[in-house]
């Protein structure tokens, strides 16, 4: 899979994609006329995104003064500032300034 799990939308993205390789290579290796066992995450990626992840709803409280649409600048080394430019932009809508 191409997909990378970092933040709460890279790891469901990324726990989808394998859930369609897994499922992909079950019915390429089942024998002729066997049933199939699919695998299904999509229940288990809602509940877990839908009362975890208080990200975005952080990120327009009041309490961090509103920082939806905001600028950020992320120091770091390469793997951590990508990780982070990536929740801060796409989960939290602050805009990282390179």
């Amino acid at each position: 899979t191409d997909t990378v799990p970092m933040g709460i939308l890279g790891t469901n993205d990324w726990i989808t994609s394998i859930q369609a390789i897994v499922n992909e290579q079950a019915k390429a290796l089942a024998p002729e006329g066997e049933e199939v066992l699919i695998v299904d995450f999509d229940d288990y990626s809602k509940r877990q995104t839908l009362h975890v992840s208080q990200a975005a709803w952080f990120s327009r409280s009041v309490d961090c003064q509103n920082l939806t649409g905001k600028r950020a600048v992320v120091f770091g080394d390469a793997t951590h500032a990508a990780m982070m430019t990536r929740i801060l932009s796409r989960e939290m809508c602050i805009r990282v300034v390179c």
